[in-house]
């Protein structure tokens, strides 16, 4: 071992005092020195800080304790110690220090004092909490499960074991398929998704897996790769949400949306009363095609007079406004033919309540009305009216709700 002389070994020193915080103390636990270093962290002068106890830099707890006075009696006796301390700053912060205690000896091997290096790591410390908070969090309210990257499960909290059913202890070691459906396991999309995540690729989507039960579950989930400091991927880490109820829910919303569709006419409109779309039994109604309708006016479905009237005006007002709508309406198809709608317009509100647009739900009942005109008219000694001649559209008749605020009582013709 090389025996550094004298100029060596202060050219060495002044390099450690550059970059590193230099305290002195003696075997009792008093500050002999402290570089400037230090000092900044800390918060002192160094006048102020020599000869001033070790304690001062602690919290009163474990200055009380039997770790702290075991602490002294090992540096005491000559045992070097390391590791990550807390202590209090001049204005009561705590600041961590990375910090290596150094017994110093004579000659004849007994020791004279202590030299700590120090480095201030508070700001990584900060940091970490902040991100071991954040893990926490995740923890308590998600489904958390680590991968290796072949897919080799590494453990699993409570929320995900809860949500596929399995105990801790028949998941891990196992492989991420025992939650998949044996086609999608065995097709090419499942390999290549997971050599994706392998070459640390992110992925993000609702995943149908498959409870321990049986049962299907969708999970809302992120595949999170892990990268060590080569940029190698050495782990995926999964957080999912159970969001089962919620696919039951809109699966039953969109099972009752498509049962309207196939039963009657519908057609949305902006707040204005432009036409959005409409489906192919509201067209057949009214006798057009989609692009004969879309863009245009509500207008184009009534009677001159009434578009002209301050009701119809109010009308588009009220449902404007978020105002339902329903009744019996009377409409104009494409042929100029009366229609009468038994309808709804529903005013459709986004997630701060506002109106967006506006949904008509409608059933086309023109032949109850012209068999309820032909009683009327038949039955008090006038004329009678024969069978209607109107030529109907071809297809089934549709119900209906509706609101249009049109005129709804029933006139001879």
């Amino acid at each position: 071992m090389q025996v550094l002389s004298n100029v060596d070994m202060q050219a060495l020193m002044n390099a450690i005092d550059r970059v590193q915080g230099v305290v002195r103390l003696d075997l009792s636990g008093r500050v002999l020195s402290a570089n400037a270093n230090f000092c900044q962290w800390v918060g002192y002068e160094p006048e102020e800080i020599a000869g001033q106890p070790h304690s001062l830099l602690c919290k009163p707890d474990y200055v009380a304790s039997e770790e702290y006075r075991e602490f002294w009696q090992r540096l005491s006796s000559g045992e070097f110690h390391a590791g990550e301390f807390a202590r209090l700053a001049k204005d009561g912060r705590t600041i961590w220090i990375q910090a290596s205690y150094n017994p110093v000896f004579d000659e004849s091997g007994k020791v004279l004092s202590v030299v700590k290096f120090a480095t201030d790591i508070t700001a990584e410390k900060m940091r970490t909490a902040e991100f071991e908070a954040k893990l926490r969090a995740l923890d308590l309210s998600q489904g958390v499960i680590e991968f290796l990257p072949d897919g080799t499960i590494l453990s699993a909290n409570d929320n995900f074991l809860r949500a596929v059913g399995y105990p801790r202890d028949e998941v891990v070691g196992r492989h991420h398929s025992m939650f998949c459906d044996a086609e999608l396991v065995a097709s090419s999309a499942y390999r290549e998704f997971w050599a994706r995540l392998g070459r640390g690729e992110f992925s993000a989507g609702e995943y149908k897996r498959y409870r321990k039960d049986g049962r299907s579950v969708w999970l809302q989930a992120t595949y999170n790769p892990v990268f060590d400091a080569d940029g190698n991927t050495i782990k995926v880490v999964k957080f999912a949400s159970d969001v089962t109820p919620i696919k039951l829910r809109n699966a039953d919303f969109e099972a009752k949306i498509r049962a309207l569709e196939l039963s009657q006419g519908v057609v949305e409109f902006d707040l204005q009363g432009r036409v959005l779309h409409a489906n192919e039994n509201f067209l057949r109604i009214m006798s057009y095609s989609l692009d004969q309708v879309q863009g245009r006016h509500h207008l184009m479905f009534c009677e001159e007079s009434y578009v002209r009237s301050p009701a119809y005006a109010q009308f588009w007002r009220e449902l404007a406004q978020g105002r339902f709508k329903t009744g019996e309406f009377k409409r104009i198809d494409s042929l100029g033919r009366e229609i009468w709608l038994q309808a709804s317009y529903n005013p459709v509100f986004d997630l701060e309540g506002r109106p967006v647009k506006i949904v008509k739900f409608a059933a086309d009942v023109t032949e109850e009305k012209e068999a309820q005109r032909r009683v009327r008219w038949g039955g008090d000694g006038h004329q009678t009216l024969g069978p209607s001649n109107r030529v109907r559209p071809q297809g089934p008749r549709f119900g209906r709700q509706s609101a249009d605020g049109g005129d709804s009582r029933i006139r001879p013709r």
